[in-house]
């Protein structure tokens, strides 16, 4: 069995989540990485970044 590694960022990630509605996902993997201090701050800049675009973003 191979493994395959895919590169990205925690942003895109975090992102991808918050545009599905995936906001208990979102809080897991924020709880998850309270050990990692870098990861934990990728994942709240990414958290500031998709609220903001929420927050832009205009109903069809």
């Amino acid at each position: 069995m191979s493994v395959e590694y895919i590169e990205c960022r925690v942003s895109d990630i975090i992102e991808g989540l918050i545009k599905n509605g995936r906001d208990d996902e979102v809080a897991v993997l924020l709880y998850m990485s309270k050990k990692d201090a870098v990861l934990f701050s990728e994942i709240s800049l990414a958290l500031g970044n998709g609220v903001y675009y929420a927050s832009t973003k205009k109903p069809r």
